[in-house]
């Protein structure tokens, strides 16, 4: 009996060391991936997005400290959403199923995984490594997805699951990946603005501002103030317009060949000229841009075309007048029979002296209504513009 209850307890305790080890050696095999992907994620050089189903790929690449889309188009990065990559990519929690030789030893096969021809396919290179990774179906729990992992040095080919947010940011759409604004000129660094219509009968017309210390003129096609507050809000919104895609898979027989509208920016990363192409089906309601320092041509919504229409009218100033009582030493308001006349003295006070063809009458006029004169006269505004010149 005792000899029993002894070997009852060994074979226990070596049921508990190989669980044990078991658990040990899984952990192991857990952290070995975790660690090789956050070590990969430190020495990132290149990305590499498949998606077969879709017929998408690119590539992205380092070059010095900023990331570039470089296939199938050339654009940069936008940092926030490589960051939004790189974070999930280190807390995908990766939980082995088995490496491919159990799978194959117990009769199953990967695409039972959902792993095929037409998995998306990541690929991370950097520091002279490489992690490919194929991604298959969601778990029943919907929780996670299974992964294929290729033979590395120090892991088996083996089926993995991870959190399912790996599909989210496995994208080979570059427009996903792309810094979606396209003036690369800052705000504060704007010198000249200039927008060219081309007609039929190969004319065009031309308006163009320039900044003069913290104003902005018109010099095309006439000399004129224009309203801060209208251009600081109009380059706002060009600053802010997102690129929708790219034009990489537009046909050009679909589109007209010459530019309709062409936009220029001078500053202190030098002249950006934007050429607006529009397609031939009327009914399509884009336009495709083409860059002067950028051999990728992208496209945006044509809503973008009104923020550069009609400049002469919506961006002058239309105030006659914006002064302060700091600024004037009299008003005067006369018709052919009489007149009347406010005058600044000292203390901000103002006397008003009212003539007539025959008597004038001087007397103190009230401070706060004269403040009430000169507010109404920096509210009057030009209805129409009926000369620009």
């Amino acid at each position: 009996m005792k000899k029993s209850i002894l070997i009852l307890i060994i074979a226990n305790l070596s049921l508990a060391i190989i669980i044990y080890f078991s658990f040990e050696n899984r952990n192991k095999q857990t952290d070995d991936l975790e660690s090789l992907i956050v070590e990969m994620i430190s020495n990132l050089e290149k990305i590499s997005v498949d998606q077969p189903d879709r017929n998408l790929s690119l590539e992205i690449k380092k070059e010095d400290q900023d990331w570039q889309l470089i296939s199938p188009v050339f654009w940069p990065v936008e940092r926030l959403v490589y960051s939004n990559f790189t974070t999930k990519l280190a807390h995908l929690k990766p939980e082995k199923i088995a490496t491919v030789v159990e799978i194959e030893n117990r009769g199953e096969i990967i695409s039972d995984y959902g792993i095929d021809d037409n998995s998306t396919r990541l690929q991370l290179k950097g520091n002279k490594n490489s992690i490919d990774i194929s991604i298959g179906n969601l778990t029943r729990d919907e929780e996670s997805v299974f992964i294929h992992v290729r033979q590395l040095d120090t892991l088996q080919e083996s089926i993995w699951k991870v959190s399912k947010e790996l599909e989210e940011i496995a994208l080979a759409d570059p427009a996903k990946w792309a810094i979606t604004s396209f003036v690369e000129t800052p705000f504060s660094s704007m010198d000249r603005l200039s927008v060219k219509f081309f007609s039929d009968n190969n004319s065009s017309s031309v308006t163009s501002l320039t900044k003069d210390l913290n104003n902005w003129i018109f010099d095309q096609p006439f000399k004129a103030v224009a309203n801060l507050n209208k251009v600081s809000t109009l380059l706002n919104k060009i600053l802010s317009f997102k690129i929708e895609r790219f034009a990489s898979l537009v046909n050009e027989d679909d589109v007209n060949q010459k530019s309709g509208v062409e936009l220029s920016i001078d500053g202190s990363i030098g002249s950006e000229v934007f050429s607006f192409f529009s397609p031939k089906n009327q009914e399509e309601k884009y336009f495709i841009v083409s860059k002067n320092t950028s051999k990728t041509k992208f496209i945006i919504d044509h809503s973008f075309i009104d923020l550069l229409s009609d400049w002469s009218t919506k961006l002058r100033e239309r105030k006659i007048l914006s002064t302060g009582s700091e600024q004037i030493d009299f008003i005067e308001f006369a018709s052919e029979i009489k007149s009347l006349k406010l005058d600044l003295l000292e203390g901000n006070k103002w006397t008003s002296t009212e003539s007539n063809q025959t008597n004038n009458e001087t007397i103190l006029a009230d401070s706060e209504t004269v403040s009430g004169v000169l507010q109404s006269l920096n509210q009057i505004e030009v209805d129409k513009f009926l000369l620009f010149n």
